[in-house]
Formats: C-alpha cells, sequence, structure tokens
C-alpha cells in the first residue's frame, strides 16, 4: 500500500491521495485546522495534519464510508452528520 500523498492547493487547503483509492482534505484557519476524511486508514493522517499545521485539528467526515473513516481511529474526537 502506498504513502498517502500531499498537495498543496492554496495557502490554505491541502489535498490528500490515498494512493489513488480515496481523497481528503486539510483546511487551514485562524485558529483551528479541519481534516476533512482519513480515507482508508492507510496512513496516520493525524500525523500528517500535524507536520502541516502546528494548529489544533477539528476531523469531519463527510459521511460514513470506509474509504473516508478509514483513519478515524488516529484521532480522539469525529464530527460527522447522523
Amino acid at each position: 500500500m502506498g504513502a498517502i500523498r500531499r498537495e498543496q492547493l492554496t495557502e490554505h487547503i491541502w489535498f490528500l491521495d490515498d494512493n489513488g483509492d480515496a481523497t481528503g482534505f486539510i483546511v487551514i484557519g485562524q485558529s483551528k485546522a479541519m481534516v476533512i476524511d482519513t480515507m482508508n486508514g492507510s496512513e496516520d493522517v493525524c500525523a500528517i495534519a500535524k507536520s502541516i499545521t502546528d494548529l489544533p485539528l477539528i476531523l469531519v467526515n463527510t459521511h460514513g464510508h470506509p474509504d473516508h473513516i478509514g483513519g478515524n481511529h488516529f484521532f480522539e474526537e469525529t464530527y460527522i452528520h447522523e
């Protein structure tokens, strides 16, 4: 399994590609950074986000499919619509 590819799209937005199978984003705000989807869980997305920003992290999942929540266990708290 390959590593998650990281690409900075703008000053505040990073694109994450989990081996071409799933995607996610990191959006850097003024006081927090938001991780959107943890993909398949092939790599610690929390550690990846912490290597990009020192801001506190919040995790939001777009929905509950495995290719969006696979790495949620690397975070203490997750937000997702029921």
